[in-house]
């Protein structure tokens, strides 16, 4: 049985027009190529407004006087530096997104909370080379997150940096500790704040520090518990001996322009492939 005479009988009472199909289909490539462009030039446009924020952050590190010193001791210098510069409360400033916060130029013009400022120290560190991550942390495995500090990578591994206290933890050789040290020994928090108390007087900040809530016994770089797909992720890693928690955070989370010009690339290119499979 012949099935092509009811087809161009149904295709005869329809006015099937293939030209019509033709061109809805040059229309839908022309509207898929504009918005590829429109994603790729706003890709051009964060690259060239990160690269001045940049020459902002190298310019305050040029006020801060960094000659001859070791990796450690850079850390500790410019955790100070984020620590003075500027006040303490939250940053509500914003590029494009308010859920993705401030740039780090914003925090360095405006000042900022533990999170802000520690985006900002962890910028600075980046223009310097030296590695480093954001670490939240929490008071419960069930609780949200207190606080935020950097873990920063020295000459002999990492050690952690906090610019909203103007904390760190040297030893006694020259060495620091970093995040996984002060979680597995809380007494090192806690002897380190006596210290500082002594030192700075009962007036300091370092006095109203949250002992209690903002210690290093839950450290979390990612929250992998945010929902059940992260947490399998996590699991893979620990069945393979990795502490998921401590992984070292992906930086372009901790800038907006940087993340933003990312996603604008990828789906220009996402969207110029869909033209081509389409043409």
């Amino acid at each position: 049985m012949d099935t092509s005479i009811p087809l161009v009988r149904y295709l005869k009472t329809t006015n099937f027009n293939p030209h019509q199909i033709s061109e809805k289909s040059k229309m839908i490539g022309y509207i898929i190529l504009a918005l590829s462009s429109i994603f790729f030039i706003l890709s051009i446009y964060l690259k060239y407004s990160q690269y001045v924020d940049e020459k902002s952050l190298d310019r305050f590190l040029s006020t801060v006087d960094l000659t001859g010193l070791s990796k450690g001791k850079i850390i500790e210098r410019l955790n100070q530096a984020v620590y003075f510069n500027k006040g303490f409360a939250k940053n509500k400033q914003y590029f494009l997104f308010q859920k993705l916060g401030p740039t780090p130029v914003q925090v360095l013009q405006n000042g900022g909370d533990c999170a802000d400022k520690s985006r900002l120290l962890s910028a600075l560190l980046k223009r310097l080379n030296i590695d480093s991550t954001l670490v939240m942390l929490y008071g419960s495995e069930t609780s949200g997150p207190t606080h935020t500090i950097v873990n920063a990578r020295y000459e002999k591994g990492w050690m952690a940096a906090d610019p909203v206290f103007n904390i760190s933890f040297p030893r006694d050789d020259d060495t620091y500790y970093g995040v996984s040290d002060l979680k597995a020994d809380s007494e090192i928090l806690i002897n380190r704040l006596d210290f500082l108390e002594k030192l700075r007087g009962k007036d300091d900040k370092i006095a109203f520090y949250k002992r209690e809530t903002e210690s290093y016994n839950w450290p979390k770089t990612i929250n992998w518990d945010k929902n059940p797909y992260l947490r399998k992720i996590a699991n893979i890693l620990e069945n393979l001996k990795v502490d998921p928690y401590l992984l070292k955070r992906p930086q372009v989370l901790e800038n907006p322009k940087n993340l933003i010009g990312y996603i604008s690339f990828l789906t220009a290119l996402l969207l110029l492939t869909i033209n081509n499979l389409i043409a």
